[in-house]
């Protein structure tokens, strides 16, 4: 019985804390890490018109999002 009842309180607490989440489209934040916002892809360090400029081994770099970053505050 007294496992009855702990996993029921487990469950309603589950529930509220659940209830409370309130989740945010990640677009619409700004991102940190990027050279311009003028790129093709939002996830993209560099615009499409360095692709002819910069070495082959950087614009694949620059296709990747590691180190970005997106800050929000509650």
């Amino acid at each position: 019985m007294k496992r009855r009842i702990c996993v029921f309180i487990m469950l309603f607490l589950m529930c509220h804390i659940y209830a409370q989440l309130v989740y945010h489209d990640a677009s619409k934040f700004p991102l940190l890490g990027k050279a311009t916002e003028a790129t093709g892809v939002r996830y993209e360090r560099l615009p499409d018109s360095l692709k002819n400029i910069s070495r082959a081994p950087l614009w694949n770099l620059s296709r990747n999002s590691a180190g970005m970053a997106i800050r929000f505050l509650q």
